[in-house]
């Protein structure tokens, strides 16, 4: 991963060449692993930090053999490249990786890292500002998601101040110790451009998604387009009756959200088990977590994410909107349900069940 360019030509990126501001005194340029590794080893300097900063994608002590090896199985699999941000003088200040999901125009943040000597002093949340003008104005996506565990208080409150908004929260996702983390997915779009009070003279406000709940039955920022999971794939999406308590009214109608990462849940291919018309299957959802209580899911299964234009939908609660006519997608993603296991939990039946089915092969008692 040492010598991949981001920016194409390998050239820094100044903040003046993204809105006129040098007053920022901070560039961004491409992560170079034989000349930057010694950076990220001396600011990840502890388990927690290495933690909170990469999970268990990679064994504690990092090396840079191990580090070049995450970068490059990010690159493989999400076309992921590493950015340094720098002062105008070259100094190294902070790291992160941006990658753009083709399928719905979305870029993505991970591994953002700053020297902890300048923690609290604005710096984390000029970087962010600064990586989300790429996003923008260079990559040209409709909005920008980031990952952060819940007791990483310091780079949520960066990240708000940087134009983030939550938007779900997935319980219980990586153990430290006797500590038990969640992830809070945030997200800024483009809609919500604006200024931002302390903000400094020439500085734009990086685009922010409004917050996920809105007044029930507000019409007013009705987005161009809405999302629809399922574990089928159609030519044509129809109207179904809405069960189980993951939808909060049952009614004859599509039911389609604001964002694709809050119908991710009703793609995944849950099973009845036995898989035939006299078996079974209990689950519910909440802020984005399966609770599968009885069923089977498919580790290598697929599922489908259906983009619909929003003429026609209603809005009936924070998240939620329905329609009770067909309706011909304008796009659809297929999604593998092993990149989203982490939001499923499996009660001990349901584990039984996978385990026979897709794991150890016999049926515990």
């Amino acid at each position: 991963m040492g010598g991949a360019a981001v920016c194409g030509s390998g050239k820094e990126i100044a903040a003046e060449g993204l809105g006129g501001e040098r007053a920022l005194g901070m560039r961004l340029r491409p992560y170079f692993g034989r000349l930057d590794y010694k950076y990220i080893a001396e600011w990840v300097n502890d388990e927690r930090t290495h933690g909170l900063w990469c999970g268990n994608l990679m064994p504690y002590p990092m090396s840079e053999e191990s580090l070049e090896a995450l970068l490059e199985k990010d690159a493989r699999e999400w076309d992921g490249h590493g950015f340094m941000a720098t002062e105008n003088d070259g100094t190294p200040i902070g790291f992160f990786c941006y990658s753009v999901n083709t399928a719905d125009n979305g870029g993505f943040l991970k591994f953002v890292l700053l020297n902890p000597s300048l923690r609290g002093r604005g710096y984390g949340t000029r970087m962010m500002k600064l990586a989300l003008k790429y996003a923008f104005d260079i990559t040209g996506v409709d909005f920008v998601g980031i990952n952060v565990f819940h007791v990483n208080q310091g780079a949520r409150r960066c990240y708000e101040k940087a134009g983030f908004v939550l938007q779900t929260v997935t319980e219980a996702v990586y153990r430290h110790g006797d500590e038990v983390w969640n992830r809070c997915h945030m997200v800024a779009g483009r809609e919500s451009r604006g200024r931002q009070e302390g903000c400094r003279t020439g500085e734009t406000l990086c685009p922010a998604q409004r917050p996920a709940v809105e007044p029930e039955g507000d019409q007013a920022h009705r987005p161009a387009y809405l999302y629809h999971g399922s574990q089928y794939r159609f030519d044509v999406v129809i109207p179904h009756e809405a069960s189980g308590e993951c939808e909060s009214e049952s009614r004859r109608a599509i039911y389609a959200a604001e964002t694709v990462d809050a119908v991710i849940p009703f793609a995944l291919p849950i099973r009845w088990y036995p898989d035939t018309p006299d078996g079974k299957r209990s689950f519910n959802c909440q802020n984005g977590v399966v609770q599968l209580q009885y069923g089977s899911l498919d580790p290598h299964g697929v599922g489908y994410i259906y983009k619909l234009k929003s003429q026609g939908f209603e809005k009936i609660d924070g998240w939620q909107w329905i329609s009770p006519q067909e309706a011909v997608p304008e796009e659809i993603m297929e999604i593998r349900v092993s990149d989203y296991l982490d939001r499923v939990v499996f009660s001990e039946e349901a584990r039984a069940i996978n385990d026979f089915l897709y794991g150890t092969g016999e049926m515990k008692e």
